[in-house]
């Protein structure tokens, strides 16, 4: 149990490399499944897109700072 919380929460190396409290092993993880979700989308317009990958990410419990970055990354990946 103490291993999987460090594995989210903490970088394994020991590292403060947290973004919004999640490791960066954690949030490329999170990026990768994201960017499935929106790649899903493509025959949709861009605002439902986006609106989509916002309820899917506060489904999951992520706050509006992750959510904003998630969003940001996408958008600046995968271009309209």
């Amino acid at each position: 149990m103490e291993k999987a919380i460090k594995l989210v929460f903490e970088d394994e190396f020991g590292d403060d490399e947290s973004i919004f409290g999640l490791s960066k092993h954690s949030m490329d993880h999170l990026l990768v499944q994201a960017s499935k979700q929106w790649l899903r989308g493509q025959d949709v317009p861009n605002e439902t897109r986006k609106s989509r990958i916002i309820r899917w990410l506060q489904y999951r419990g992520f706050n509006w700072g992750v959510i904003s970055f998630v969003l940001k990354k996408l958008e600046s990946q995968h271009p309209p």
